[in-house]
C-alpha cells in the first residue's frame, strides 16, 4: 500500500503544470491572509477555549486539547501566525492530492490530469473555507482534518481492494483514531468524509470498477 501510494503521490508532485496551478491558487486564496495577520474574536477567547477553563473539552472537542498538549502550544494566539497559516495551506494541498489519488483509483485512471487540477484548485479555494479562514483560529486544525479524512479513505479503499485483508487490519484500525480526531476537532468535516465516500462510489459505478 505505501509503495503504491508513494508512486501515485510522486506522479502528482512531479507534474509541473498541476503543481504550479495548485500552488498559485493556494497563494492567491490564502497568501494575503497568511502574511497579514489580524486578531479575531476567537483568538481573544483562546484562553477560555484551550486554557484553564477548557471549554472546548467540555463541548466534546477534545482533539484541540490533544494537539495543544502534544505540540506544547502555549501561545495565546495559537493559530494567529504565519507558520500555522502556511502549515494549514500545505496540509490542505496534500489532502487535495490524496483525494485525486482516490479518484484516479476509482476511475481506473480514465480521467485526465487537467480534471484533477481543476478539482484540486476548486477544493482548496472554495468560498466557505476562505470565510472560515478569516474569522476563526481553526485553520491548521480544519486542514489537518481534511488530510486525516483523505488518509482514512485511502486506507479503507486499499483494504477493500486488497486480496490479503488479514495483513491490512492493523492499518484499517488506524482510521478509527484518525476519524475520532476529526469528529472531536471540527465535526463539520465529517460531512466532507461522507461526501467523498459517495463521490468515490459514484465514480466507481460510472467507470465500472
Amino acid at each position: 500500500m505505501l509503495k503504491d501510494y508513494k508512486n501515485q503521490l510522486e506522479n502528482f508532485l512531479k507534474n509541473k503544470i498541476y503543481m504550479i496551478c495548485l500552488i498559485a491558487i493556494a497563494i492567491l486564496a490564502y497568501g494575503f491572509s497568511a502574511t497579514n495577520i489580524t486578531v479575531g474574536i476567537d483568538d481573544l477567547e483562546s484562553g477560555r477555549y484551550i486554557g484553564e477553563q477548557n471549554e472546548l473539552l467540555a463541548a466534546g472537542r477534545f482533539a484541540w486539547l490533544f494537539w495543544t498538549k502534544i505540540f506544547g502550544i502555549k501561545n495565546q494566539y495559537v493559530e494567529n501566525n504565519f507558520v500555522f497559516e502556511a502549515a494549514g495551506v500545505i496540509l490542505f494541498m496534500w489532502a487535495a492530492i490524496n483525494i485525486c489519488i482516490l479518484f484516479k483509483k476509482a476511475t481506473m485512471d480514465k480521467i485526465s490530469v487537467s480534471a484533477y487540477m481543476v478539482f484540486s484548485c476548486m477544493l482548496i479555494s472554495y468560498p466557505l473555507m476562505n470565510e472560515i479562514w478569516e474569522y476563526t483560529g481553526a485553520n491548521a486544525c480544519i486542514c489537518g482534518a481534511f488530510l486525516l479524512v483523505s488518509v482514512s479513505l485511502l486506507i479503507i479503499h486499499s483494504f477493500i481492494h486488497s486480496e490479503k485483508k488479514l495483513k491490512n487490519w492493523l492499518s484499517l484500525g488506524l482510521t478509527a483514531p484518525m476519524m475520532t480526531l476529526v469528529c472531536a476537532g471540527y465535526e463539520s468535516v465529517v460531512s466532507v468524509y461522507i461526501f467523498f465516500v459517495f463521490a468515490i462510489l459514484a465514480l466507481q459505478l460510472i467507470y465500472g470498477e
